[in-house]
């Protein structure tokens, strides 16, 4: 294998795991994403729920609002995190749903993020933290929104529709 990437996604000689390398340019990103603020993606619209609900009241939240994930938040500060996938997981873990609640099967450890981030540094935090869902909070701590990866990837690929579109544009062998 050439230099680069090792297998299997891990970094290569000379490379830092977590960084993006740029094709002819090892260890430098690319200047679109060290400049993209989270504030053109991060979603507003969090659903929550407090740390006591009901697992079916949390599934059923899932389910009518079309999300994979809802916030648990405690005095308006974020305390956890309940996917529909841990959901799926843990159903046989308790004899009554409905007697169990969200923070039981929660994440024990919420990574959170902030509005200054940039989403080369939230890509970074995902990758290195294996998240897909980053709440973010303002400087007290107050749940502001989520971002998740598939908003991501939905402006990463709108921007690589763009790029292409150029290169289209620019070639005539194309």
């Amino acid at each position: 294998m050439q230099s680069g990437m090792a297998q299997r996604g891990g970094p290569g000689v000379g490379q830092q795991p977590g960084v993006a390398q740029s094709p002819g340019r090892p260890g430098i990103a690319g200047p679109f994403l060290e400049s993209v603020s989270i504030d053109d993606v991060i979603q507003t619209d969090v659903v929550t729920a407090q740390p006591d609900a009901p697992l079916t009241e949390v599934a059923e939240r899932l389910e009518s609002e079309d999300v994979g994930a809802v916030v648990l938040v405690e005095d308006e500060e974020p305390a956890g995190l309940v996917t529909d996938r841990k959901i799926a997981l843990s159903i046989d873990e308790f004899d009554d749903p409905s007697e169990t609640t969200a923070e039981e099967i929660a994440t024990d450890d919420l990574v959170t993020g902030t509005t200054t981030l940039t989403v080369f540094e939230v890509l970074n935090r995902m990758n290195d933290d294996d998240i897909r869902r980053l709440p973010v909070v303002d400087e007290d701590g107050t749940l502001e929104g989520i971002v998740t990866l598939d908003d991501l990837l939905v402006l990463l690929a709108t921007e690589l529709e763009k790029a292409t579109s150029i290169i289209q544009s620019q070639s005539p062998r194309l």
